[in-house]
Protein backbone atom coordinates (compact mmCIF):
# COMPACT_ATOMS: atom_id res chain seq x y z
CA UNK A 1 0.00 0.00 0.00
CA UNK A 2 2.91 2.36 0.67
CA UNK A 3 3.86 2.32 -3.01
CA UNK A 4 0.39 3.45 -4.12
CA UNK A 5 -0.38 7.03 -5.03
CA UNK A 6 -1.66 8.87 -1.94
CA UNK A 7 -5.17 9.32 -3.45
CA UNK A 8 -5.37 5.60 -4.22
CA UNK A 9 -4.10 4.66 -0.77
CA UNK A 10 -6.59 7.00 0.90
CA UNK A 11 -9.63 5.74 -0.98
CA UNK A 12 -8.73 2.05 -0.55
CA UNK A 13 -8.18 2.60 3.15
CA UNK A 14 -11.57 4.27 3.50
CA UNK A 15 -13.34 1.50 1.60
CA UNK A 16 -11.47 -1.68 2.57
CA UNK A 17 -10.08 -0.92 6.02
CA UNK A 18 -12.71 1.42 7.43
CA UNK A 19 -15.57 -0.26 5.49
CA UNK A 20 -17.15 3.07 4.61
CA UNK A 21 -20.01 3.09 2.09
CA UNK A 22 -19.48 4.83 -1.26
CA UNK A 23 -21.79 7.67 -0.22
CA UNK A 24 -19.81 8.44 2.93
CA UNK A 25 -16.51 8.39 1.04
CA UNK A 26 -18.02 10.74 -1.55
CA UNK A 27 -19.10 13.18 1.18
CA UNK A 28 -15.71 13.04 2.93
CA UNK A 29 -13.79 13.69 -0.28
CA UNK A 30 -16.38 16.09 -1.76
CA UNK A 31 -16.69 14.07 -4.98
CA UNK A 32 -19.48 12.18 -6.77
CA UNK A 33 -20.27 8.55 -5.93
CA UNK A 34 -19.41 7.58 -9.51
CA UNK A 35 -16.00 9.17 -9.09
CA UNK A 36 -15.50 7.19 -5.87
CA UNK A 37 -16.27 3.94 -7.66
CA UNK A 38 -13.96 4.68 -10.58
CA UNK A 39 -11.10 5.75 -8.28
CA UNK A 40 -11.50 2.57 -6.25
CA UNK A 41 -11.40 0.50 -9.44
CA UNK A 42 -8.25 2.30 -10.62
CA UNK A 43 -6.65 2.00 -7.18
CA UNK A 44 -7.37 -1.75 -7.06
CA UNK A 45 -5.87 -2.19 -10.52
CA UNK A 46 -2.74 -0.30 -9.45
CA UNK A 47 -2.50 -2.47 -6.34
CA UNK A 48 -2.90 -5.64 -8.44
CA UNK A 49 0.00 -4.53 -10.65
CA UNK A 50 2.20 -3.72 -7.67
CA UNK A 51 1.41 -7.05 -6.03
CA UNK A 52 2.08 -8.95 -9.25
CA UNK A 53 5.49 -7.26 -9.47
CA UNK A 54 6.31 -8.00 -5.83
CA UNK A 55 4.95 -11.57 -5.90
CA UNK A 56 4.94 -12.82 -9.52
CA UNK A 57 3.43 -16.16 -8.47
CA UNK A 58 0.14 -14.31 -7.92
CA UNK A 59 0.25 -12.41 -11.20
CA UNK A 60 -2.23 -12.99 -14.03
CA UNK A 61 0.51 -14.44 -16.25
CA UNK A 62 0.89 -17.41 -13.91
CA UNK A 63 -2.81 -18.28 -13.74
CA UNK A 64 -4.02 -21.21 -15.74
CA UNK A 65 -7.12 -20.84 -17.87
CA UNK A 66 -9.16 -23.15 -15.63
CA UNK A 67 -8.13 -21.31 -12.47
CA UNK A 68 -11.30 -19.47 -11.51
CA UNK A 69 -10.02 -18.22 -8.15
CA UNK A 70 -9.31 -14.53 -8.00
CA UNK A 71 -6.76 -13.67 -5.33
CA UNK A 72 -7.88 -10.06 -5.23
CA UNK A 73 -11.65 -10.29 -4.80
CA UNK A 74 -12.81 -7.70 -2.28
CA UNK A 75 -14.17 -8.93 1.03
CA UNK A 76 -17.84 -8.17 1.63
CA UNK A 77 -18.37 -8.27 5.40
CA UNK A 78 -21.86 -8.51 6.79
CA UNK A 79 -23.24 -5.28 8.19
CA UNK A 80 -21.80 -4.64 11.63
CA UNK A 81 -19.24 -7.46 11.36
CA UNK A 82 -15.52 -7.26 10.88
CA UNK A 83 -13.92 -8.85 7.84
CA UNK A 84 -11.64 -11.82 8.29
CA UNK A 85 -8.87 -12.48 5.79
CA UNK A 86 -8.09 -16.04 4.83
CA UNK A 87 -4.81 -17.15 3.29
Amino acid sequence: MEKLDSRHREILTMRNSLHLPYEEIARALAINVGTVKSRIARARESLRKLLAEAAPEFGAANKSEDDSADYFLPARPAYGCHAVAYA
